[in-house]
């Protein structure tokens, strides 16, 4: 015969008590995920039961860096950060909300390589921090050093990742995730490289964006055909998802043709907006140049035109200058039109319904903004903004000339909150350090948010994308 003691009896009582409770956490749980879709839906090949929601939560609000030591912990925490879709779209959700400054540096002076640029560079990541009404800092306290491609210029960012861009010898990209450091090979572009063995100049304009009803980042390219003799010169169109390995051919052509003159892009919400020549006219008094910028969307791969409002198009002039920068606020296109020495008109558009209605200007609200200092020939301004805020930050290169050459010197960072003040204050860098060589321009200066978005698909675990060292 068996006597149960009073101890036994207790720890039994406990157990079942525990396992009553866990039953009813299960049963919440589970209840939670059936009321919410994305989460049951998302959480592919992994039991509902088991998920902690709570940890999901935490290890979305930490940095790149952290996660990506994390992997090591489990099998189940490497699978979340590497390929989950939900936790990888709730950590970019997340890293949203709280952008950074981003910055390119060279740490090593630019050499030629292979018809592109060959160096050393350093990514720098820095928080905008406030201190008072006339100034602010840039802290930096995220810096990367990495031997970079060669490559004509660096595409992005666009939520975390960055394109190697080179038209003269490797014809394509390379993409980045700027966190994690993975890259892919060179995914080139056999019309370009045809056009080039045949004789054709193409000057190239390719920008990177993002769909945000699919989730991918894709590049578009259009090369600007100049054919030998007095032919005209045409535009031709590609389109590159990233996760494949090819490009595509668009021939959905634009109404008008795309400026390739300077930074003749900005991307915006899904889509990117392009100048034509009616942006560069001194005078708009040709009946010739259209009114138009011209928009792609990345959804439907489409172009449509939108019309320029007026009080960009006609005004008064008080020199023959005429500048026009396209760039993106609070999730809207901007363009940034110079009206005299210090002031600039800043138009902001509503384009959320991807759709042209009348005249195009009740589209527009138009802002005027007082420079810190004189925007003439000698000075070169770029224009961007703080992801998610009001804030607009203004980077200018004044020219300067040495053993006659001009060269770009004496950079200066402001930033206003343009629907407050029309005032600028300036920004001052800390936390560079002295091991790099704080050289100017910067080959980017613009606002970032980290992800965890893959490069290339995970097919398996042989996958060409590697980590740059």
């Amino acid at each position: 015969m068996v006597f149960s003691s009073p101890l036994g009896l207790g720890l039994r009582q406990l157990a079942y008590r525990r396992y009553r409770q866990r039953r009813r956490r299960n049963t919440r749980l589970q209840a939670a995920c059936n009321a919410n879709p994305v989460v049951s839906n998302t959480i592919s090949g992994v039991d509902g039961d088991s998920v902690d929601l709570v940890m999901m939560e935490i290890l979305s609000r930490l940095p790149v860096k952290s996660l990506l030591r994390f992997k090591c912990v489990c099998k189940h925490w490497r699978y979340l950060i590497e390929q989950d879709p939900y936790f990888i779209d709730l950590h970019l959700t997340r890293s949203i909300a709280r952008p950074n400054l981003f910055m390119v540096v060279p740490t090593e002076t630019q050499k030629p390589h292979r018809g592109g640029t060959s160096c050393k560079d350093a990514f720098l990541a820095a928080n905008l921090i406030s201190e008072g009404s006339d100034s602010s800092t840039a802290a930096v306290h995220t810096v990367i050093e990495i031997d970079s491609p060669c490559y004509s210029k660096i595409l992005g960012p666009v939520n975390g990742l960055i394109g190697f861009f080179d038209c003269k010898i490797d014809y394509g990209v390379r993409i980045c995730n700027v966190s994690t450091l993975e890259i892919t090979p060179w995914i080139k572009s056999t019309l370009l490289s045809d056009l080039q063995k045949d004789g054709f100049p193409a000057n190239p304009i390719c920008k990177l964006g993002f769909d945000p009803a699919t989730k991918e980042h894709k590049f578009i390219c259009a090369w600007d055909i100049c054919p030998m003799g007095n032919l005209p010169s045409y535009q031709v169109f590609e389109v590159l998802t990233v996760g494949d390995t090819t490009w595509r051919r668009n021939y959905k052509l634009p109404p008008f043709k795309l400026s390739h003159f300077e930074d003749p892009s900005s991307y915006t919400n899904g889509s990117i907006y392009y100048k034509t020549s009616v942006l560069y006219s001194k005078v708009h008094d040709d009946e010739e140049k259209p009114e138009f910028i011209v928009a792609f969307d990345f959804g439907n791969e489409m172009f449509r035109a939108l019309r320029v409002p007026k009080f960009i198009l006609y005004r008064p002039w008080d020199t023959s200058l005429r500048r026009t920068c396209l760039s993106e606020v609070d999730g809207r296109l901007a363009l940034f039109t110079r009206v005299s020495g210090y002031t600039v008109k800043l138009g902001l558009l509503d384009d959320r319904s991807k759709e042209q209605k009348g005249t195009g200007d009740e589209n527009w609200t138009e802002v005027t903004i007082e420079l810190p200092y004189f925007w003439g020939e000698e000075r070169r301004l770029y224009f961007t903004s703080v992801l998610g805020t009001d804030q607009i930050i203004l980077i200018s290169y004044r020219g300067a000339r040495s053993d006659d050459k001009t060269y770009e010197d004496e950079i200066s960072v402001h930033s206003c909150n343009w629907k407050k003040t029309s005032t600028f204050r300036k920004i001052k860098i800390t936390g560079i350090p002295s091991s790099i060589l704080y050289c100017f321009p910067f080959t980017i200066f613009t606002t970032f948010c980290e992800s965890l978005l893959p490069v290339q698909k995970r097919i398996s675990s042989t996958s060409q994308s590697f980590r740059i060292d």
